[in-house]
């Protein structure tokens, strides 16, 4: 599938002697590796450009975007910060997660979040709040297989999307009684003003090879 969306990125480009610059993001959710594999065949089809892949958390990709400095972006926004030249790849419906055997239906609620440019801890912490629920923090870890590993390992209540909940990762039964979490989307951004071919045939060639292809992740 890499390669034929390769292919197809290539058919399209209108300028196949392209020179230059790409700068391309992704967060670690969306899946750096897949993506990280389409680039790496870039430079060979065209030798005199070179690629530039940044890997962080999408609260940190975003005004890079913004901002001109990177090109292209795979990252995760709320359902309603969509915009309407985004490339939708999949939606996630979050939960409340915690281990089977852990409730942590009263008192302080230990939490294990993806640190303070972690995309759910303002979710997160508004909602607690409004409840008056205690919480501290746990465990920081800038990864979804940190996260997903330290609930399977008892150490606190995280939000995670809900197609990782299995096994001993349930549904937190306290957080029913909750306000709703949001949709996340998992999208493609280009850099805002009028794109070049390149920039609109890489968007496609991502979206082409991950849309509707959420990462399981394994811990």
């Amino acid at each position: 599938a890499i390669i034929q969306a390769h292919d197809r990125m290539v058919s399209r480009l209108a300028y196949p002697e392209f020179t230059g610059l790409i700068k391309v993001g992704s967060n670690e959710e969306v899946g750096a590796e897949r993506i990280a594999a389409i680039l790496g065949r870039f430079p060979q089809t065209f030798p005199g450009s070179k690629v530039e892949f940044v890997v962080n958390q999408s609260r940190l990709l975003l005004p890079l975007v913004e901002g001109g400095r990177i090109d292209v972006a795979a990252l995760q926004v709320a359902e309603s910060e969509l915009r309407p030249d985004d490339r939708v790849l999949w939606y996630d419906e979050l939960r409340w997660a915690t281990h089977r055997d852990l409730p942590f239906d009263d008192g302080v609620v230990p939490l294990v979040t993806y640190g303070e440019n972690g995309f759910y801890r303002p979710v997160l912490e508004p909602i607690l709040e409004r409840h008056d629920i205690p919480y501290r923090y746990a465990v920081t870890s800038p990864s979804t297989a940190g996260v997903q590993a330290a609930v399977e390992a008892g150490l606190g209540v995280a939000v995670l999307p809900e197609r990782l909940l299995a096994d001993d990762v349930v549904e937190w039964e306290r957080g029913s009684a909750l306000d709703p979490l949001p949709a996340s989307c998992h999208i493609v951004r280009a850099v805002p003003g009028e794109k070049n071919d390149v920039i609109e045939v890489l968007v496609e060639a991502i979206a082409s090879e991950l849309t509707d292809r959420a990462p399981i992740v394994e811990t």
